[in-house]
């Protein structure tokens, strides 16, 4: 064989250029697609992060119905004020005509039960313990099922931890007149293995550009297939009430297939708004005279209320603060003092006469001159 033809024969065998472009797109590209995927879900949890930080100063008004609580206690209305990470949460029960005030401050919480004598001073933690506060950022709702004092929007849409961040899905909307169309993409966020045990699976359904959650689920398994725990949110906008905060969500959680949690938020009203000082203190928790304040991580007292502020002292009720002294379910001082004058003139009056008639009845009779003879 000559040299022209073993040339022809070793290069009709060796692999094209195509081939070799085709082994590296098929390695590579599969790595920049999941690349690409984990910043377009980061984006978008960023989007709605950030949409909802814009907005720092507000009130909102919103009811909810828990059909997991006894009777009474299943329908509560909230007014709520936040402004800059202090909250304000006043709390009502028609039902059962319970009302409960909740202040975060600087770290501290402050709770005070109506009809109660002292309001609970503690920190966060505790708060989130044994001594359950139920109030957080009103932004919370719709991104998490059960939020707390110290939750936050980062920690709720997983921006905090490490797993694997994914878009599964998109979907486009018609567009509403007047407006641009909406695409929905599905983020996930998976994480094999968490200290409590078993892998997680959150999904994230966020509408662009507006960036609202419409849904959000939440699966967990330990030690084998069957979901041991198990959270949906359904989330309704109703942009005429609020941008910021969906307008209905229902939260539904169920523990090894059985029902746990399932209730309903509606928001009544909300409204950007500016706040005094002093609005976040206990002016604003409708407190009671002399109620003490009562240090629950010292265990101390730390003083009462005397209508403005904490002292140290017991506050006398008259003349200044009459009418909260009044308010918090005592009676009128001088009105007291007279009538127990008058009550106890009464009681010496009839212990007198009580006493002379009792001596008339035992007065021995006195003998006749025939008796003593």
């Amino acid at each position: 064989m000559d040299k022209v033809s073993m040339k022809t024969d070793y290069q009709s065998r060796r692999p094209s250029a195509a081939w070799f472009f085709l082994i590296i797109a098929a390695v590579l590209l599969p790595a920049a697609r999941t690349k690409g995927d984990e910043e377009k879900a980061k984006a978008l949890l960023l989007g709605v992060e950030q949409k909802l930080g814009k907005v720092e100063s507000f009130h909102a008004e919103f009811e909810i119905d828990d059909t997991a609580q006894p009777m009474p206690m299943r329908h509560c209305e909230v007014s709520a004020d936040y402004d800059h990470g202090k909250i304000l949460f006043l709390l009502q029960w028609p039902q059962c005509e319970q009302k409960m005030s909740c202040l975060l401050r600087d770290g501290e919480v402050s709770l005070y039960i109506e009809g109660q004598d002292s309001v609970r001073l503690m920190d966060i933690p505790m708060a989130e313990g044994a001594h359950y506060a139920p109030f957080y950022d009103p932004r919370l709702i719709g991104l998490i099922d059960l939020p707390k004092v110290g939750s936050s929007i980062h920690n709720a849409l997983f921006l905090h931890d490490t797993g694997q961040y994914s878009v599964e899905d998109e979907e486009e909307s018609p567009a509403p007149q007047g407006k641009d169309a909406e695409k929905t993409y599905n983020v996930v966020f998976s994480k094999d293995s968490l200290p409590f045990g078993g892998p997680i699976r959150t999904e994230f359904t966020i509408a662009e550009p507006s960036f609202h959650v419409l849904k959000r689920t939440f699966v967990t398994t330990a030690g084998g297939d069957t979901p041991n725990l198990e959270m949906e949110i359904v989330n309704r906008y109703d942009e005429k009430i609020s941008k910021l905060i969906p307008a209905e969500t229902k939260v539904l959680r169920k523990q090894k297939g059985k029902v746990i949690f399932d209730h309903t938020i509606r928001l009544k009203k909300f409204s950007k708004k500016r706040f005094s000082d002093d609005h976040f203190s206990p002016k604003s928790m409708g407190l009671v005279l002399n109620v003490t304040f009562a240090d629950y991580r010292t265990h101390l007292c730390t003083g009462y209320w005397n209508g403005e502020e904490v002292s140290e002292v017991w506050t006398e009720p008259f003349p200044k603060n009459q009418k909260l002294y009044a308010a918090a379910g005592h009676p009128d001082d001088r009105k007291q003092r007279v009538f127990m004058a008058f009550a106890l003139t009464g009681l010496v009056i009839l212990l007198g006469v009580w006493t002379a008639m009792r001596r008339r009845r035992k007065k021995p009779p006195v003998k006749s001159p025939l008796d003593q003879a």
